[in-house]
């Protein structure tokens, strides 16, 4: 079974569990091609990304798990006699391949799909979880199935407060994209309310509408720190945080930020976004979901960080039990696992 990979460097979370199948395929023994072409590197975006903003490129990442061909046509994709092309977009992203969604190919298509939308070409869609397919009203079959994102666990167990100057401090946290279309300001406003001494806000990633709000609601304790790639450095910022404050204007099609501090042990607060989008970030918290906030009730959700950094019972007993479920779910042995599986069965039929 010849196997290839068509993918994206972007910062987002797509691409990121891209990154991690990939990773947990070679582990697992399982060789693949990276195919990319010129519309898989990350551009600016007017208007979405800060000014002066050079958006980072995970194509490093990606070169160290496997050998990654630039493609200039998807026919260029022939000459290496794959048996098997794992995609992974939206289902609504047409321009990402041009013209590959036309035509029949040689090989067989898995799509891990991230938005719900199948105009795309393929034999198999993966979704990442029962919001999303409930939101489209997709029906699970053997075209359709469920695979959650791949999820790294902690790289390092070292911190950065002394590095920050947050000794002795109840850190809350922020790791974002700098776009402006899922920004929301409510974990900035609902800190605001509880702020003291002996808290800080430490933000990764912000969109200047983010330093704009820290301003207007008068936050004084606030540390930013640029976009990150290194995931062991990534890892340390999470072991910096004491609570993880989730924000974004939409929702999750999965919420990987979410679940990657939970991999790390740390509660969380959230909130539901817009309506017409899938708030699949909820199914993350289990028997906890009381900590998403429905709609941006600042009240509620500044009630829920003062719980948090007051019950440090509370807060370790929901940090473990979002361990222990993140690893038993979304380790990226596993995910990778029902990919292959996959593969084994779509190379049978």
């Amino acid at each position: 079974m010849r196997l290839a990979h068509f993918v994206s460097f972007g910062l987002g979370g797509a691409d990121r569990n891209a990154l991690n199948i990939l990773s947990g395929l070679k582990a697992a023994g399982c060789t693949s091609l990276i195919f990319y072409n010129q519309f898989s590197i990350p551009k600016v975006m007017p208007g979405i990304h800060n000014n002066g903003y050079e958006p980072l490129s995970r194509q490093r990442q990606f070169e160290e798990v496997a050998e990654c061909i630039k493609i200039e046509h998807f026919s260029d994709i022939y000459k290496y006699g794959i048996d098997i092309l794992h995609t992974h977009r939206s289902g609504e992203d047409k321009w990402l391949i041009p013209g590959f969604d036309s035509v029949t190919h040689p090989f067989k298509i898995i799509e891990t799909n991230f938005h719900g939308s199948k105009t795309t070409k393929a034999d198999i869609r993966v979704y990442p979880n029962k919001a999303l397919c409930h939101t489209k009203r997709i029906v699970l079959d053997y075209e359709n199935r469920i695979i959650p994102n791949a999820i790294l666990p902690p790289l390092s167990s070292e911190n950065l407060r002394a590095e920050l100057g947050m000794e002795n401090k109840f850190v809350f946290g922020r790791i974002a994209r700098p776009d402006s279309d899922i920004y929301c300001s409510v974990n900035l406003e609902a800190y605001s309310r509880i702020e003291n001494e002996n808290t800080v806000f430490l933000y990764v990633a912000p969109h200047e509408y983010a330093k704009q709000d820290a301003v207007r609601f008068g936050i004084k304790n606030m540390v930013w720190l640029d976009p990150q790639l290194d995931s062991s450095r990534i890892s340390t910022i999470y072991n910096t945080f004491d609570v993880l404050l989730h924000s974004n204007s939409a929702g999750e099609t999965f919420g990987n930020t979410i679940a990657e501090a939970m991999m790390h042990g740390k509660p969380v607060v959230s909130h539901t976004g817009s309506h017409t989008w899938p708030q699949a970030h909820i199914e993350l918290f289990g028997q906890y979901d009381r900590f998403v906030v429905r709609g941006q009730d600042i009240g509620e959700y500044s009630s829920l960080m003062k719980e948090l950094m007051l019950d440090r019972q509370l807060a370790d007993t929901a940090g473990n039990y979002y361990k222990e479920r993140s690893l038993n779910t979304y380790s990226v042995k596993r995910v990778a696992s029902q990919y292959a599986e996959i593969y084994r069965e779509i190379s049978n039929v």
